[in-house]
């Protein structure tokens, strides 16, 4: 209370309006969370690259990033249906509608992810022999997919937390816990002299998501216990769960794409390099994210209220703020970017211009604002969902296109230009169809 009473008097100095104060309060424990995971995950890839280098740390990533879409697929939307109904099940005090909600998702999410993971296991030779052409991809593939069910429900149960208003411990346990424990694990690899070697850091990744869903499952089981006259939800779950599993698989595609047309398309010592780059130069999108949860309720709830003036104020400000924020971060990246790709080895620096192009590409994402917020919080969820399944397709075309032509190079143009044509074009429907301006000045206020 005392930290928050703090911070809302230095933002009344700094003149913020109202409601730009209480999004910046009610983001600060969960902004030091990210923080701490960003960091972790930064201390990772830093260890990756100094000890496997680009070809090793390639390996490591492109198996995260084929698991990360099987997860998407075997929670099928069901993270955020956990979160509605928990979240309307606590505030009515109806443990029945929670437990039958959570039981439900516990059976399907769970036969699902072990069939996908069955299925995945099987077709691994032929990924990483023919699809990805490296052999060294299959061990370290299989024990991410052996631990993939572990990851999805740790998922579930984290939602579960979000619906108890236990937002800044979920994302504890969500984005930041494992990549605690998997840098306590590199480091007693280094500490007693151990063999640092792709698989050696896949069963790292492993053994982590595993504690990782222990510590979750106890911390849920320990808020609710409630499992009688359970009811079969799964007709209702799975008509919520749809449209988000929809949306959030097209932007996943989206995000992963360069990664496994690079992968495909390339070698995984690219790869290595690519993730390094967009490590640094994605830097800028915690403040983004932080700036996406925190402002989603007030958005919300002052556009049904139809204040749209202070509405307009604080989207403004929180824009100009993240404006600032990455012209400041575009600066460092161009001038110091040598520098900063060095700490992962002197290898890396040849991805100095790699890391230029993605940052020019988030520093227009990071400057057009909290967009997607306004259209999902003002009823306009049906628009952004076409506008991401036709931003996939294009990203799709010109990431094949420019990769086949180019490598690493052409993977970080198509990012770059995809991000920023689309961030442009949202913030110009936002004004024709929510009637807001995200910046108080150019063509947008006319």
């Amino acid at each position: 209370m005392r930290s928050n009473k703090i911070l809302n008097g230095l933002l009344n100095k700094l003149s913020f309006d109202k409601n730009s104060s209480e999004v910046f309060v009610q983001s600060f424990k969960s902004s030091i969370v990210k923080a701490s995971g960003m960091a972790f995950g930064i201390i990772v890839s830093i260890l990756l690259g100094r000890y496997l280098g680009p070809d090793g740390i390639g390996i490591i990533n492109l198996s995260n990033r084929v698991v990360s879409i099987l997860l998407l697929i075997a929670l099928f939307g069901m993270q955020q249906v956990i979160v509605k109904e928990v979240s309307l099940g606590a505030s009515k005090r109806d443990n029945k509608r929670i437990a039958s909600n959570v039981v439900t998702t516990y059976f399907f999410n769970g036969i699902l992810s072990i069939f996908l993971v069955t299925v995945m296991i099987l077709l691994t030779p032929w990924l990483a022999n023919t699809v990805f052409d490296n052999p060294e991809l299959e061990i370290p593939l299989l024990i991410f997919l052996i631990i993939a069910p572990f990851q999805v429900f740790a998922r579930l149960f984290s939602s579960g937390l979000i619906g108890f208003r236990k937002i800044w411990q979920a994302s504890l346990v969500d984005q930041a816990l494992s990549l605690i424990l998997v840098s306590i694990g590199l480091g007693v690899i280094v500490f007693f002299n151990l063999e640092f070697t792709v698989i050696n850091v896949a069963w790292c990744y492993g053994i982590s998501r595993i504690l990782v869903f222990l510590v979750t499952g106890i911390y849920w089981h320990s808020l609710f216990k409630e499992y009688k006259q359970v009811s079969n939800k799964l007709k209702s779950i799975l008509n919520m769960g749809f449209p988000m599993f929809v949306a959030s698989l097209t932007a996943s595609l989206s995000n992963n794409i360069d990664i496994l047309f690079l992968g495909f398309l390339s070698t995984t010592y690219e790869v290595g390099l690519y993730t390094v780059a967009a490590k640094i130069a994605f830097m800028t999108s915690f403040f983004l994210a932080v700036a996406h949860s925190a402002i989603s309720p007030k958005v919300a709830i002052l556009y049904d209220d139809e204040n749209k003036a202070p509405l307009e104020k604080m989207i403004q400000t929180i824009t100009l703020i993240l404006v600032i924020l990455g012209v400041l971060s575009l600066l460092i990246f161009v001038i110091f970017g040598h520098t900063l790709l060095g700490i992962w080895g002197t290898e890396f620096r040849e991805a100095y211009l790699l890391l230029v192009i993605l940052s020019i590409g988030q520093f227009v994402n990071i400057a057009t604002g909290t967009v997607g917020s306004l259209f999902s919080m003002t009823g306009f969820e049906k628009n952004l969902l076409w506008i991401n399944v036709i931003y996939l397709g294009f990203n799709i075309c010109i990431s094949y296109v420019l990769i086949s032509m180019y490598g690493a190079l052409g993977a970080a143009v198509a990012m770059a230009v995809s991000v920023a044509l689309f961030n442009i074009f949202k913030v110009i429907m936002v004004k024709r169809l929510v009637g807001i301006n995200l910046i108080s000045i150019g063509f947008l206020k006319k």
